[in-house]
């Protein structure tokens, strides 16, 4: 599902970028960036992007594409989004000391995950769903 590498691969990067000052802000860890930034390049990320891309394939390529296909453009890739937030909603109970806490937080990761999923919808390119992901998920192991 990758159009154009050369011309994905720095729109991704970026939205990663973007994805993780906004969790980092949200969750009030916004001075740990440089940090998460230098834990990209280690084996630990390697593996997660491996993880990642697997979630991706799922996600926004097999059932995004179901889902639009039912619901049209707009209404499919908002529900994968929110599917796929709700199969990791869990994660946010341990970042915040109780559910209403994580609410917020849940919330905005919901909407990366549409945003990811217009993202790839209209490049036809995993590669921002999975380089999205994968940031979102190294800073909130932060």
């Amino acid at each position: 599902m990758v159009r154009s590498l050369p011309r994905a691969l720095p729109i991704a990067l970026g939205m990663a970028l973007i994805g993780m000052t906004t969790y980092l802000f949200a969750a009030g860890k916004i001075g740990r960036l440089p940090d998460q930034l230098a834990g990209l390049a280690t084996p630990t990320a390697a593996v997660v992007l491996i993880a990642v891309a697997g979630e991706e394939i799922v996600y926004r390529g097999f059932l995004l594409t179901r889902l639009v296909a039912g619901f049209g453009t707009h209404g499919g890739i908002i529900l994968s989004g929110l599917l796929f937030e709700l199969v990791h909603l869990s994660r946010y109970s341990l970042v915040a000391p109780d559910a209403l806490a994580a609410m917020p937080m849940a919330a905005m990761a919901a909407g990366v995950s549409v945003g990811a999923g217009y993202a790839v919808w209209a490049a036809r390119s995993s590669l921002y769903g999975v380089f999205l992901h994968g940031a979102m998920n190294m800073v909130q192991g932060a």
